[in-house]
């Protein structure tokens, strides 16, 4: 057998080592990107509340005070307590929402579903002693 032949003529381990380089340094920014977190602070929370209330149609987003009493996190969930009032004085109310990372940035949860769900009223006789459910006459 001659003394210096290769299995592979055209292989250089330089261009090698850093095509291998380039694959890892890439996988890993790849794997940094897929687990973005949200920031954890509550102007990203306020933004994601204020957010979710412009898709609303029946408020006037820019009549409205949003603040955020509180926020607890939980890794890539959140909870908020959150005061909503007129800009203008009045009664406000306080709302509390769930929220959760998609895409690097915090979004509210959707409202949990009717526990009846869409199901019609029975109708029918009431159990015995059940409060009458007829409307009663105003004089």
């Amino acid at each position: 057998m001659p003394g210096n032949v290769t299995l592979f003529p055209n292989y250089r381990a330089d261009s090698y080592n850093s095509s291998v380089h380039v694959r890892i340094l890439s996988l890993f920014l790849l794997l940094l990107a897929g687990c973005a977190k949200a920031p954890q602070n509550q102007d990203a929370v306020k933004q994601a509340i204020t957010d979710h209330l412009g898709k609303r149609k029946d408020m006037l987003m820019q009549q409205m005070k949003i603040d955020i009493v509180s926020v607890s996190f939980r890794d890539k969930e959140a909870d908020a307590v959150v005061s909503i009032s007129p800009k203008e004085g009045g009664q406000g109310m306080q709302m509390t929402y769930s929220l959760l990372v998609e895409g690097g940035k915090w979004v509210v949860k959707p409202a949990a579903a009717n526990p009846h769900g869409n199901a019609p009223m029975p109708s029918g006789q009431m159990p015995p002693g059940h409060p009458s459910t007829e409307p009663k006459a105003h004089p």
